[in-house]
């Protein structure tokens, strides 16, 4: 008898994640970030990609900003859309802050405390395991998106 051996591809993201609580609209959201962070973060194509338990894809808007300085890029990613939400957990979460590729340089704790001091922000917590199963699947494709989107 043949033994099978599986094939097992193992994606590790190259983002930290941070999610956002808020109550704005992405744009306002934007301009408050863009204002207290002192961004400059614009729309993107929407990412397209199917709701949680959802086979049709919907829009989900995207914002960019390259801090050229760092080496950073920070993606701001809309959760929910008519259709539905993007990742299930945590409940109620309306925005994904993403940077990619931080360093060693990089300190998210003290970034996170600058975030929280935006107005209008009603939470701000960083997630790097607690956003479900799929996220994994998300995160990779959402990278692909952003290589593309970003040229």
């Amino acid at each position: 008898m043949v033994k099978k051996t599986k094939l097992r591809v193992e994606h590790t993201p190259s983002f930290k994640v941070i999610a956002l609580f808020s109550q704005q609209k992405d744009y306002r959201l934007c301009w408050l970030l863009n204002r207290h962070l002192l961004f400059d973060l614009k729309r993107l194509s929407p990412f397209a990609y199917p709701p949680y338990k959802k086979v049709e894809t919907s829009r989900f808007s995207v914002y960019h900003y390259e801090d050229a300085i760092n080496r950073l890029h920070y993606f701001l990613l809309a959760n929910k859309c008519p259709e539905g939400v993007l990742f299930e957990l945590p409940k109620n979460m309306d925005y994904l802050l993403l940077i990619k590729n931080p360093g060693a340089g990089f300190n998210q704790n003290d970034f996170i405390s600058k975030v929280r001091k935006t107005e209008q922000l009603q939470g701000v917590f960083p997630l790097d395991d607690g956003l479900g199963k799929r996220s994994d699947l998300i995160l990779y494709d959402f990278e692909m998106y952003a290589d593309e989107a970003i040229k």
